[in-house]
């Protein structure tokens, strides 16, 4: 399968559940350059709200800008080996948790929990997380995801990398291995910066057609 190369420039904005809106976030295309300035915005909402997310898509070769919906949380981000369920912010009560062992993950001492969906027809049976031990809760990281079918069958692995970047931690790498058609994806964040102060009215229609100033 051929290697597919594309690089974002991407802005995320934590709105703390204002007007139930859990985060905003938009990405840039740079890379290929037959996708250059290809923008994509998804405002996320609260769990429990019944409000699916909003997105937009622009096309500078049309000028055209949609609304577009997410049909299926199980639809693949940005053509990689992540749903958009994935990505979206998951309640503690959406799951039954518990707590399996702890274990050592490349030579770091973990906790490994089980989460299991309290909705009918979830997307997954399972996931079990393993969550790198720390002196504080907020560094206790997660290093590792694997996704399950209801049948108990492993469909991906998810790996982690971290970098603290001022008081947050941020992703430096995330590998995903989809078990079942061989495929994988990597993402690596680079240059990041945090309370650069984003403001709300940037995470607009106009912003993703001119750019951000």
């Amino acid at each position: 399968m051929a290697e597919q190369k594309h690089i974002y420039k991407r802005y995320w904005l934590d709105n703390k559940g204002k007007d139930q809106i859990v985060d905003k976030m938009m990405l840039f295309t740079e890379f290929p350059p037959a996708e250059a300035g290809i923008a994509f915005m998804r405002w996320g909402f609260v769990p429990g709200t019944g409000k699916n997310a909003e997105q937009w898509l622009y096309l500078p070769s049309l000028k055209s800008m949609k609304k577009v919906s997410v049909r299926d949380p199980g639809d693949s981000f940005l053509g990689s080996d992540l749903t958009y369920q994935d990505i979206s912010y998951r309640a503690l009560n959406e799951d039954t948790h518990k707590l399996l062992r702890e274990q050592k993950l490349d030579g770091k001492d973990s906790y490994v929990v089980e989460s299991v969906p309290r909705e009918k027809d979830p997307l997954y049976g399972k996931k079990i997380a393993w969550y790198g031990k720390a002196a504080d809760w907020g560094d206790c990281n997660k290093q590792r995801v694997e996704y399950y079918d209801t049948r108990s069958s492993l469909i991906k692995t998810q790996t982690f990398s971290w970098q603290k970047v001022g008081d947050a931690w941020l992703w430096d790498e995330v590998s995903v291995e989809n078990v079942r058609t061989g495929h994988s994806s990597l993402f690596r964040i680079t240059n990041p910066a945090v309370n650069v102060g984003l403001d709300d009215g940037m995470f607009r229609e106009h912003t993703l057609r001119r750019g951000v100033r």
